[in-house]
């Protein structure tokens, strides 16, 4: 299981490079800002480590389009979390200061996978296949 960095009471997900599949994604409204938390289980040592980010619309461009969302404008997409739900990606998490200097994740050279790109074996399918 990876280390937490804790900053300013918030535990933020490690650094580094993840294959996740979606498990979920939920509009929240906060205050006047629209924001969506996207839900992701990962493989990480052979064990799942489910981990959620919370990305404002205008943080999603570069996810949407790694999805094949229709950009019906640039940077306006259409799409629904049921069709984004169960596929998988493979990107970078970064911590990035926000305007305030707080922490935030953030995503970077996001790919989707095919199914066989995305075929995680844990320890006990490697153990039974050799």
């Amino acid at each position: 299981m990876p280390e937490y960095t804790t900053e300013t009471g918030r535990t933020l997900i490690p650094e580094s490079r993840y294959k996740a599949m979606i498990n979920n994604v939920k509009e929240k409204k906060v205050r006047e800002y629209t924001m969506y938390e996207w839900s992701f289980e990962a493989f990480v040592d052979g064990k799942p480590f489910y981990f959620g980010i919370t990305l404002f619309s205008s943080q999603m461009g570069d996810l949407l389009r790694a999805l094949k969302a229709e950009e019906v404008t640039p940077n306006r997409f259409k799409w629904t979390s049921e069709v984004v739900i169960g596929h998988t990606l493979e990107f970078t998490l970064v911590h990035v200061a926000d305007k305030k200097g707080v922490l935030r994740e953030q995503l970077s050279d996001i790919q989707l996978l095919s199914a066989q790109q995305a075929e995680v074996k844990t320890p006990a399918d490697i153990a039974w296949e050799e």
